[in-house]
């Protein structure tokens, strides 16, 4: 089994962990999950059914990111990749907003 190689990049007071496998970070900006769509910044706040997560960190101001993963599965919607819509079940974030981390 190949070993996939890790690095930490720093991006303002934020710590991102970069996967050789895949680039992008986990938890994208607006502006980043348009460029990982290759839409238009309006177009991911306004015309997708995805909605950015409120993310807080510690000595952070609070942060609307949009979860990389859900952008993956509703783009496996739209080409039949999926049959099923996932909203029928709770993300990890829902759930976990939900209590069932309790």
């Amino acid at each position: 089994m190949p070993l996939i190689s890790l690095t930490l990049e720093m991006k303002d007071t934020n710590a991102v962990l970069l996967s050789s496998a895949n680039p992008w970070p986990r938890m994208l900006t607006a502006r980043e999950a348009a460029r990982y769509l290759g839409f238009k910044t309006t177009k991911v706040l306004k015309g997708i059914p995805i909605k950015p997560k409120p993310l807080h960190f510690l000595g952070a101001p609070s942060r609307n990111l949009f979860d990389r993963h859900e952008l993956d599965r509703w783009l496996d919607l739209l080409a039949g990749l999926t049959s099923t819509p996932q909203s029928e079940e709770l993300s990890p974030y829902d759930s976990w907003k939900a209590g069932a981390h309790v």
